[in-house]
């Protein structure tokens, strides 16, 4: 069956060259034209297009360019888009990557690589058609942790929020990254476990494939894990569409979704912050960490998706020296504290040596305590998603507090 793809274009040499890779490779479709980016959508919202080339060529800056490719992927986000580029045009792979483009095109492409892309569109409906067919409605709470870098400990505090959720629902924990992960030195799951490699296709994102990857962890009912790349040739960027349907599968197996999330503006980090109920910052009471939240927000803020809620979470490694006091931290970074996380060096070390969380091995300790507190602060059912974009506003309690207010001053919340 032959398919429609249309080029929208203002040049008709663009069109013709166009037409012509179609022609020669030997794909069965059918190429129309439209001149603006507002006619295609309208051409779009009547239905029958399978695919998009858009021409962002002659833009002069990489701004420009994103500005124009952005903006109609906001407008049509189902719709699978080619770009169709300068052939010196610089920055375009990351433009394809950030904005969730299968490809690019240019004058001096051949026709196998448009028949490539095209084959592309056609697969992509495919398996998305049938998964979403066999995939159960999501129903998890969708947390996702991330530090404002490497090292302050987002990884145990992931695991140990999950351990502390289980207590109350079924737990997902999943590390969604193009790079090993921590969660095996936290959980020690051994060498025969099966981690989704960054590099799966569509055809791989079944709810099946995805359930036979999930870890049970020991002596914690409810408690699973899916881990990251196991192998060199799994790690990869993730592109924004995988990372999508993953997120779609695994927030239909639990009552909590908890993601453990590399320090990136990554595509994938986009569409998996972007789609979360909450975002959790992990940083330590010092200087650089303030530095660096403050950019990390400063970036989130000017995405597309946003997540409903951000906050943060305290992580004191020292009980010696003189860190930031927790005001100035809420002033600074002007998002509330969630919790503060004690000094726990000798618990720490057991739990990477023996595989336990730290809340499983000290129940009654000030650690426990304090991650059992933040996981409080999380409903057992996701609220509906607004279907636009939503600011982010400072994390909601929902404790006991009569007045289920914001944890932080209304004057302190980012907008």
């Amino acid at each position: 069956m032959s398919r429609i793809v249309l080029i929208v274009t203002p040049q008709l040499a663009v069109f013709d060259t166009a037409c012509d890779f179609a022609r020669k490779c030997g794909f069965p479709c059918e190429t129309r034209r439209v001149n603006q980016a507002a006619l295609a959508l309208a051409r779009i919202s009547g239905g029958g297009i399978d695919a998009v080339i858009l021409d962002i060529s002659g833009n002069q800056t990489r701004a420009a360019m994103m500005a124009s490719v952005r903006e109609f992927r906001t407008a049509a986000p189902h719709v699978p888009t080619i770009l169709w580029c300068d052939s010196d045009a610089a920055g375009r792979n990351e433009i394809t990557s950030e904005s969730g483009a299968l490809g690019w095109l240019t004058n001096d492409s051949s026709p196998q690589e448009m028949y490539r892309l095209l084959a592309c569109t056609q697969d992509n409906a495919h398996i998305r058609e049938q998964n979403s067919k066999q995939r159960p409605p999501a129903k998890a709470t969708i947390l996702a942790v991330m530090g404002v870098r490497g090292g302050v400990g987002t990884t145990t505090a992931a695991v140990n929020l999950g351990a502390a959720l289980a207590s109350r629902g079924t737990v997902v924990l999943s590390e969604i990254g193009p790079l090993f992960g921590g969660l095996q030195s936290c959980l020690h799951p051994g060498r025969m476990i099966r981690g989704f490699p960054s590099r799966a296709d569509g055809a791989a994102l079944s709810t099946r494939a995805v359930r036979t990857q999930l870890w049970p962890v020991p002596n914690t009912a409810g408690f699973h894990v899916l881990f990251g790349p196991q192998f060199p040739q799994d790690c990869a960027e993730i592109p924004a569409a995988t990372a999508a349907d993953l997120l779609g599968i695994l927030a239909a197996e639990a009552d909590f979704l908890v993601l453990d999330l590399p320090t990136s503006l990554s595509a994938a980090n986009r569409e998996l912050i972007g789609a979360c109920h909450y975002l959790v910052l992990v940083l330590e009471p010092v200087q650089a960490c303030l530095r660096l939240g403050n950019l990390l927000l400063e970036s989130i803020q000017r995405w597309e998706k946003l997540p409903g809620s951000i906050a943060t979470l305290v992580v004191k490694r020292d009980a010696e020296g003189a860190p930031i006091p927790q005001e100035r931290i809420e002033a600074e970074l002007g998002l509330p504290i969630l919790g503060v996380i004690p000094p726990a060096h000798g618990l720490c070390a057991r739990g990477e040596r023996t595989g336990v969380p730290m809340i499983q091995d000290d129940s009654h300790g000030l650690v426990a305590d304090s991650f059992l507190a933040v996981a409080s602060r999380f409903p057992l059912q996701a609220r509906p998603r607004a279907a636009g974009p939503v600011l982010p506003t400072a994390l909601r309690a929902t404790g006991p507090e009569p007045h289920n207010g914001y944890l932080g001053q209304a004057g302190r919340i980012r907008n």
